[in-house]
C-alpha cells in the first residue's frame, strides 16, 4: 500500500514539474524508500531526489521555506504543526507506526525489562558507561526514548 500511495504521489509531482521531486524523509526510512524509489524511477523514467535526516530539522527547514514536495516524518505531530501553520496541503497520512526497542549486547550487565527498571537502577548507580539515543531535540525516537 505504501508503494502504491508513494508511486501516485511521486508520479503526480514528477508529471507536474520539469525537475525531480524533492523528498525530505526521516532517516529511519532509508532502507524502505531506497527500494520504492528505485522501482518508481524504473517504472516511470522520472528521477526522485531524497534527503534523509531528522524530522525536527526538516520541519524547521520547511518553516523557513525549504522546497520539499513530500515530507515523510517520524512523528505525525510535526506534520500537524506544519499544517496548522498553513505550510502543508493537508494533514498527511499515517504510513507506519514505530516502536522503541532496547538492545543490549550479549554478556551485558543490563537486563531488559518492560518498565526499564533495571536500566533505571544501573543509571542511578552510574554503572553504565555508554548509553545512546537519538537526539531528542531533533528526532522523535530520541524524544520517545527520553520519555521512556
Amino acid at each position: 500500500m505504501v508503494v502504491a500511495v508513494l508511486s501516485l504521489a511521486f508520479y503526480g509531482l514528477a508529471a507536474a514539474q520539469d525537475r525531480s521531486p524533492v523528498i525530505a524523509a526521516a532517516s529511519d526510512l532509508r532502507f524502505a524508500l531506497s527500494d520504492i524509489i528505485t522501482t518508481f524511477e524504473k517504472d516511470t523514467g522520472h528521477k526522485v531526489r531524497v534527503s534523509y535526516g531528522s524530522t525536527g530539522q526538516f520541519a524547521q527547514q520547511i518553516r523557513q521555506g525549504a522546497p520539499y514536495q513530500i515530507f515523510m516524518a517520524a512523528d505525525e505531530a510535526y506534520i500537524a504543526d506544519l499544517h496548522r501553520l498553513g505550510l502543508t496541503m493537508d494533514e498527511g497520512d499515517l504510513y507506519a507506526e514505530g516502536r522503541i526497542v532496547l538492545m543490549v549486547p550479549h554478556g551485558s550487565k543490563l537486563k531488559t525489562d518492560a518498565h526499564l527498571d533495571h536500566l533505571a537502577s544501573l543509571l542511578d548507580e552510574k554503572a553504565i558507561a555508554h548509553f545512546a539515543i537519538a537526539n531528542p531535540d531533533h528526532a522523535p525516537y530520541g524524544a520517545r526514548a527520553k520519555e521512556a
